[in-house]
């Protein structure tokens, strides 16, 4: 939607998907469509139209303060964080660094509504903008046109009136522990004598209730229209030890509160009475961001694996967008399925995981991907059925099929509800499994299982070309054609967690260098010496000879491929004594059988890479070797 990928700034007048951002964080779209990004280290406000077309609406670049009662476009910001647009098309920002409120009206034009750009506090009772903010963090506004600020610094939440006037709604500016404390004080009594702790999210509801994401106070908190405040939510998560420490709040149309953390943890749901729930979730659904459409869905994302899902309000969960890679893309899929998508998003790699989430009146989803510098839009799709990601079976990553490859399907409407596993028929497994049929350029492949959201099946043989179109059909209906490319071999280990990276699924085979290797699983516990044999397993090895055929439980003849076969362990070259077709397993498994070298050093993770002709497998595939 916005963004090339490349941290920087350029791009306005032109379409937004040329354009630069850098660290964009707040997203908001108004009644119209327009879609609000706060490019957080540009200094600026971006607005990308109907058209796609981009351009600045506040912010000259410069990390100051000036502007106001002129264009928005010739102001400076310093690091505007929240966004919030009212019904009239106002625009409000947290302007972070500036400890300001700043207001872009319709016409462009940008004023101060709240702060004096000193760190302090001060000014109730009379016009904002003469009052002191400290780091406000997030912005909201209800129906009557009031709006709430999470003045974070001050541990406070004020509220500026239609005419202007500030006044703080709660918290009384002390918190009992500068960063954490795990019981809430002054629940009961009205909200402006409670003690906050860096309240970093607010939202209002439908009656005009304020909820408030107190972080360090591990709570959310409920100020009711009388005044009252009450922990709505606190503690931590059942199965998790870790606090919540909360950090976006949104409210449905119903009055159920959704939230997200600061760590790394599930996405919660708290109903009007107070209930919470993480159950209905499952454990993935884990985020930092969140929002509510006009249905009363919920998006959320941002952790875990960078994926952006979606819980109706009868409980359902789906993943609608992003899926974990274990190769160096952290960004694909743009023109395709949501869910076959990768965002930005990796902890060890410094990258930042998706940071704000929107909705539009069409159900449109607008995210931060932070850590790639864009903005994605998720637009909904009619199909009944959709193929969103086809991945290598071994790797879990998106690579080129080869002939006789095993794949997972993933997708939409693809099978039945229940997964249902291939039964074997006169020594093959065959095209079609409870309805669901797979085919490659036309030809079908043999399904391993079926679901609904997951398929298994093995390229056939006599693919050929550069590209395959895959199809899924099922009851009379077929998703639209999902294309991937085609090499000659693509060859991939799999792993003992299925995960595509650590232990091989390998077996020790002793001394012996047999084609059936009768050993015990190799393990770190269970090494296989230096010298000894060992048998790996993999897919994607090409044509074979004799030709493979489609779903036939490897027998005597056992096939092989026809292009050259290599492994190396820790680097070393390793002898193959085998490579072929894995005894009373489907065509398309291969068997390797390797002898350790000496030149090996022992070790429970000792890298192996197999290559077949020009192609070698995924990165991070190790076993373990003993003296």
């Amino acid at each position: 939607m916005a963004g090339n990928g490349t941290a920087g700034f350029s791009g306005d007048g032109g379409p937004a998907t040329s354009a630069e951002l850098n660290a964009p964080r707040g997203v908001a779209v108004d009644a119209s469509g327009n879609l609000y990004i706060a490019d957080a280290l540009n200094n600026r406000i971006r607005k990308v139209t109907s058209d796609g077309i981009i351009t600045t609406v506040a912010g000259n670049g410069s990390l100051s303060y000036s502007g106001d009662g002129g264009l928005a476009a010739n102001a400076q910001l310093s690091s505007p964080q929240g966004l919030a647009v009212d019904r009239f098309g106002n625009l409000f920002i947290a302007d972070f660094g500036n400890n300001r409120v700043r207001k872009i009206s319709s016409s462009g034009n940008i004023t101060t509504v709240a702060g004096t750009s000193v760190a302090g506090f001060s000014g109730d009772g009379g016009p904002a903008t003469s009052a002191e903010l400290n780091g406000p963090a997030a912005v909201a506004v209800d129906r009557a046109g009031s709006l709430f600020i999470a003045d974070s610094g001050n541990n406070r939440v004020r509220k500026v009136s239609s005419s202007g006037i500030i006044t703080t709604v709660a918290g009384k500016g002390s918190s009992p522990d500068p960063f954490f404390n795990p019981i809430p004080v002054g629940d009961g009594g009205l909200a402006t004598s409670a003690e906050l702790s860096s309240p970093l999210g607010v939202a209002v509801d439908a009656s005009g209730n304020l909820y408030i994401a107190d972080s360090r106070d591990n709570a959310v908190r409920k100020v009711s229209t009388s005044g009252v405040i009450s922990t709505f939510v606190s503690g931590g998560f059942s199965g998790h030890g870790a606090p919540m420490l909360p950090m976006s709040i949104a409210v449905d149309s119903s009055g159920n509160l959704f939230m997200t953390t600061e760590l790394v943890g599930p996405m919660v749901e708290v109903s009007p009475g107070g209930v919470t729930s993480d159950t209905i979730y499952g454990k993935a659904a884990y985020g930092l961001l969140v929002a509510v459409d006009g249905a009363g869905d919920v998006f959320f994302g941002g952790g875990g694996c960078s994926t952006i899902g979606k819980v109706t309000p009868n409980g359902s969960l789906t993943r609608i967008a992003g899926t974990c890679t274990t190769g160096d893309s952290w960004y694909s899929g743009d023109g395709g399925p949501g869910f076959g998508a990768v965002f930005g998003g990796d902890q060890v790699r410094g990258q930042m995981s998706p940071l704000g989430v929107a909705v539009d009146v069409a159900g449109n989803v607008y995210v931060a991907d932070t850590g790639n510098n864009v903005i994605r839009m998720l637009q909904p799709t009619s199909h009944p059925m959709l193929i969103g990601a086809v991945l290598d079976a071994a790797s879990e990553t998106a690579i080129p099929v080869s002939p006789g490859k095993i794949v997972t399907i993933y997708g939409a409407g693809l099978g039945p509800d229940q997964l249902v596993l291939f039964q074997v028929s006169n020594g093959s497994i065959g095209p079609q499994l409870a309805g669901t049929g797979v085919s490659f350029n036309g030809t079908p492949g043999p399904v391993i299982y079926a679901s609904a959201t997951q398929v298994a099946a093995i390229v056939p043989y006599e693919i050929s070309g550069s590209t395959a179109q895959i199809t899924i059909t099922r009851q009379g209906q077929s998703t639209p054609p999902f294309t991937v490319p085609v090499a000659a071999s693509a060859p991939t280990l799999f792993t003992l967690n299925e995960s595509g990276a650590g232990q091989a699924a390998a077996i020790n085979a002793g001394q012996a260098a047999a084609i059936n290797a009768d050993g015990t699983a190799n393990t770190a516990a269970n090494p296989v010496k230096i010298g000894g044999y060992i048998s790996l397993y993999a897919t994607g090895e090409g044509q074979t000879s004799p030709a493979g055929i489609d779903g036939k439980i490897a027998s005597i003849p056992l096939p092989h491929p026809v292009l050259p076969v290599s492994v190396t362990i820790d680097g070393q070259p390793a002898r193959v004594t085998y490579r072929g077709a894995a005894p009373g397993e489907v065509a398309g498994v291969m068997q390797v059988n390797v002898q350790i070298p000496s030149g090996v050093k022992p070790g429970g993770y000792v890298p192996v890479v197999l290559q077949v002709g020009n192609a070698t497998s995924q990165g991070g595939v190790t076993i373990a070797v003993s003296q």
